[in-house]
């Protein structure tokens, strides 16, 4: 699954062939999770590999990363598996506009990492809506999410080629 997931991602395949290996990729791991529903990791690789655009939220791949926190629990050697999920989500959330959620899965990733980055600008920005009484606006949260799964995937994945933008790997951080 994890060579077809790979060879969706490479930019010398045709759209056709990146199709194909996708949906290869996709089904193999639905298979793997079907018959081990204590298995995170087969939904955990199903989600990277549905992340179609990094700039848009996407509702299959926010489902299959709620799923990854419900069979990964809470213990101690998921904690990557549910840093990733959480981030996700939260750029998920946020730019979906349903805030109580994108505050509860930045609470819940805080608690894992109190200093991540990503946890703690989610964080500041929920605050300043919270605090002011207008519409939120978070112009440059799309990026720095985008950047969050961009660097997931260069840490979890390293044969993979992310289907990000390269130029994303400014550092955000100093945006905010």
């Amino acid at each position: 699954g994890e060579i077809y997931a790979a060879a969706s991602q490479e930019k010398s395949v045709s759209p056709e062939k990146k199709a194909e290996y996708f949906k290869a990729g996709d089904e193999l791991f639905q298979t793997i999770a079907d018959r081990t529903p204590d298995n995170y990791q087969a939904v955990l690789m199903r989600a990277r590999i549905n992340i179609t655009d990094s700039s848009k939220p996407q509702d299959k791949v926010r489902e299959l990363y709620e799923e990854v926190l419900k069979r990964a629990g809470k213990s101690e050697d998921v904690k990557s598996a549910r840093t990733e999920a959480d981030r996700y989500l939260i750029f998920y959330y946020i730019n979906k506009g349903m805030l109580q959620d994108a505050r509860r899965v930045t609470n819940d990733l805080l608690s894992i990492d109190p200093t991540n980055a990503v946890a703690k600008n989610a964080e500041a920005c929920l605050n300043s809506t919270k605090q002011s009484n207008h519409n939120y606006t978070f112009s440059r949260f799309p990026m720095e999410a985008a950047f969050s799964i961009y660097d997931i995937s260069l840490f979890l994945m390293p044969y993979m080629k992310p289907p990000f933008n390269y130029s994303l790997t400014t550092n955000i951080y100093t945006m905010f």
